[in-house]
């Protein structure tokens, strides 16, 4: 891990940005085989001013109409910047995946806007995971190429989120082509389904472990998304997963509480 080994770049920020009703929480990627943090995803969470802090699809529809969602992209992007200069001050190291819309990717702006935040925080590129949903199409696959090997050359790990075989424009022959790092595969693959080794003969999943198959032949590794059981995670580790997140673990909580977990030894 690179955090707090970049070379010093001047004097670096610490604040965190604010912005009303946006704030980010934080939720552990682990290591199937020891069920250790490897990385945690930022994921934006908003309020209309009360108190409940809400997921971001209804948000998201909104946004993409007003032609916003570039900029709360930004916004968010700054926020984790400053989370992980945070602890890395605190001293503590990890990876930080950040979700991207396609929208943002197109913006011949990004990688060096990328580039430029990430040193204004002292934070290096190269402990950046950046994930791009599989479930939305992508107008444009020679841009998005073209934008994937940036980030590449940047040093960032390229993840493709939501993915299930069924509903993706970008299947594996196209991940590969991008050259994707890790392929995240989705809850209704993965998840909450306590089936053990007996799936239901009306169950239409995917077989976990073909996927996984699969996706380590074109070169990449997984994530199992959606983990809620022990059932669940023997289920990833018994079909080869390299990573798994969700609720089994930790739930996504806010900076302060995600971080104290790390500081003091992960997810265990």
């Amino acid at each position: 891990m690179t955090s707090g080994e970049a070379a010093p770049r001047g004097r670096t920020e610490t604040s965190r940005p604010r912005g009303v009703g946006i704030d980010v929480f934080y939720q552990p990627i682990v290591a199937v085989t020891t069920r250790r943090t490897v990385a945690i995803e930022a994921l934006m969470r908003w309020n209309d001013g009360d108190s409940t802090w809400r997921t971001p699809e209804a948000l998201e529809a909104v946004a993409d109409s007003a032609g916003i969602s570039a900029a709360i992209g930004a916004h968010v992007t700054d926020i984790v910047l400053a989370d992980l200069a945070y602890l890395n001050a605190m001293g503590g190291s990890t990876y930080a995946s950040i979700n991207v819309s396609a929208t943002e990717l197109s913006d011949p702006a990004y990688v060096e806007g990328l580039i430029q935040t990430a040193g204004r925080y002292g934070v290096d590129v190269a402990d950046l995971w950046i994930e791009l949903t599989a479930t939305r199409p992508v107008a444009d696959i020679g841009r998005l190429a073209e934008v994937f090997s940036a980030l590449h050359d940047a040093g960032a790990t390229i993840c493709i989120d939501d993915y299930h075989p069924d509903r993706t424009s970008l299947d594996l022959e196209v991940l590969n082509d991008l050259d994707v790092d890790i392929v995240k595969i989705d809850e209704s693959v993965t998840g909450h389904h306590d089936l053990g080794e007996h799936v239901c003969p009306t169950d239409r999943r995917p077989p976990l472990p073909e996927i996984v198959s699969a996706v380590a032949a074109a070169g990449m590794e997984t994530v199992a998304e959606g983990i809620e059981t022990d059932d669940a995670h023997r289920r990833a580790h018994r079909a080869g997963c390299t990573y798994s997140q969700g609720c089994h673990y930790a739930a996504a909580a806010p900076r302060d509480v995600a971080f104290a977990q790390l500081i003091e030894g992960g997810i265990t």
